[in-house]
């Protein structure tokens, strides 16, 4: 969490399940609903939910259940994160057993790793810094040296997580098609039916939970407009209609999911240009560290061929760097000691050490990912307008469909 204000503070978190830009409204009206939240904004393409809150009125736990009471899956929050101390006064490995045992009882802390060498230990969290180092002063007392970082979930889904939503509608267009088939040819009328409900319910399950969630939460849309006429369609008997409309609006969301699903592949290929770690120098000792932990000024060895891991300026070494991925430049830069270099860029002929200038979440290249972000999120003056009118056209056509529906049936009755 970093503070925005005295009183503000902000929470991101990593949301999954949303599949049409309609998601992302809905999240943004329910979290800026809750009492004590200032501004939320979702971006569509990372599946990230910035939200600004008071936290004396409301808490993030509060803001995650109410994402999940909306049918999405909170995968992972920018408030979790790892914070490194450096613990003074340990004088065996007994006392780091004791630390430790502290440290986990806390709640929200997740992970612990000591790093008796450096007379440090290193917490995963999702927890604030403040009390880490509180409990931790109690035994041998402590000094904060960096702070804490996220690094998105790149953890792999399963297979079945990320294709379910294709084989429901394949299989609610097979349905549908052996339906129609049965139908036209006249070919056992029992079977018509069960055909056009398995597809009914194969292609329009999510449909009508996120139509039930949008009830709930008095946001209607599309979902909920397509499960009334999904229904509607089935009262009347209009079986092979409904079976149809519910295989072409899962079809939409496949195709609409498929666009954003590349989207979200073209970031993360952009974050996998850096490296995960770097080789660090430390009391004179070589050590690999992740680059979330390596600190400003500390001193990284780059070896020919490897990848930059952090901004940073040559200390000593001579050698050629290709700059295309920050740069665009076609041709390597010959760098020597006094050159800046970037993160994500390729070391080429020499080894090179170099002074780290910013740490892992302020280089050049994480600047340009988080301007790409931004961008996104900025929506133009006619999506604005859209996203206004969806709120007033949803409820409008459903009191009008209503009215005609009844209205010339209680007039001639009133006549007669």
């Amino acid at each position: 969490m970093t503070e925005k204000s005295s009183s503000l503070t902000q929470c991101e978190m990593s949301v999954g399940g949303m599949d049409c830009a309609d998601c992302a409204v809905k999240i943004e009206k329910a979290v800026g609903d809750l009492s004590g939240v200032a501004e939320a904004k979702v971006n569509f393409i990372s599946g990230r939910l910035s939200a600004h809150f008071d936290p004396r009125i409301v808490s993030e736990g509060s803001i995650r259940q109410q994402v999940i009471r909306l049918g999405y899956q909170v995968k992972s929050s920018a408030s979790s994160g790892s914070v490194t101390f450096r613990v003074e006064g340990m004088d065996c490995a007994d006392e780091t057993g004791i630390i430790e045992k502290h440290l986990r009882s806390l709640e929200g802390v997740i992970g612990i790793n000591f790093q008796p060498r450096r007379g440090g230990s290193k917490g995963s969290f999702r927890s604030t810094a403040d009390r880490c180092r509180e409990h931790s002063k109690g035994h041998s007392g402590n000094r904060y040296e960096s702070p804490p970082s996220f690094r998105g979930d790149r953890a792999s889904e399963s297979w079945w997580f990320r294709h379910k939503l294709l084989v429901f509608t394949i299989v609610s267009g097979l349905f549908t098609a052996a339906g129609i088939f049965h139908e036209k040819l006249h070919l056992q009328d029992a079977m018509t039916f069960p055909l056009y409900l398995v597809a009914m319910l194969t292609g329009g399950w999510r449909i009508a939970i996120k139509g039930y969630q949008e009830i709930r939460h008095r946001s209607l849309g599309m979902n909920f407009l397509m499960t009334v006429a999904v229904v509607g369609a089935a009262a009347i008997g209009e079986w092979s209609k409904g079976a149809m409309v519910v295989f072409l609006f899962a079809v939409a969301n496949l195709l609409e999911s498929y666009s954003m699903d590349r989207a979200r592949r073209a970031i993360r290929s952009l974050m996998d240009l850096t490296p995960p770690d770097a080789l660090v120098v430390r009391d004179g000792l070589e050590k690999r560290m992740r680059v979330d932990e390596v600190l400003v000024n500390d001193t990284v060895i780059i070896r020919p061929g490897e990848k930059i891991p952090l901004d940073g300026e040559v200390l000593s070494g001579n050698s050629t760097v290709n700059q295309a991925p920050i740069t665009g430049e076609s041709m390597p830069i010959p760098k020597a000691t006094g050159d800046q270099i970037f993160a994500g860029t390729i070391n080429q002929a020499g080894s090179l050490e170099i002074r780290v200038t910013h740490p892992s979440d302020d280089t050049t290249f994480s600047r340009i990912i988080h301007l790409v972000e931004e961008a996104q999120e900025q929506k133009a003056p006619s999506q604005r307008f859209v996203d206004q009118f969806a709120r007033i056209y949803t409820p409008v056509v459903l009191v009008l469909a209503v009215l005609v529906a009844f209205m010339p049936t209680l007039i001639l009755a009133h006549r007669s």
